[in-house]
């Protein structure tokens, strides 16, 4: 089954602020996503983030929620590790 990609605007520019190369590598890790957004290298988050979970593409992280009934995947932030999960808690002023 194919899930439906969509990328929330401040994601976009968390990629779009990314070097080339990360871009890259995020870009082919998201539209893996599509086909496997449960696969290898996800995990769930946990606390106020239990609804998204996230995929690992070296030292930064994509975070992502999964509506199963709509069958799409919504892109809600990319970063490094140490940050990606305070930014996200920001956004949603938790």
């Amino acid at each position: 089954m194919i899930y439906e990609l969509w990328i929330e605007k401040v994601a976009e520019r968390d990629i779009e602020a990314l070097d080339a190369g990360a871009r890259g590598r995020v870009t082919d890790a998201i539209r893996r996503l599509a086909t496997d957004p449960m696969g290898r290298g996800t995990k769930s988050l946990s606390g106020n983030l239990s609804s998204l979970r996230s995929l690992r593409v070296g030292p930064l992280r994509v975070c992502y929620e999964i509506d199963q009934a709509a069958r799409r995947v919504t892109i809600v932030a990319v970063g490094h590790r140490g940050r990606v999960y305070a930014d996200i808690g920001r956004r949603r002023g938790s």
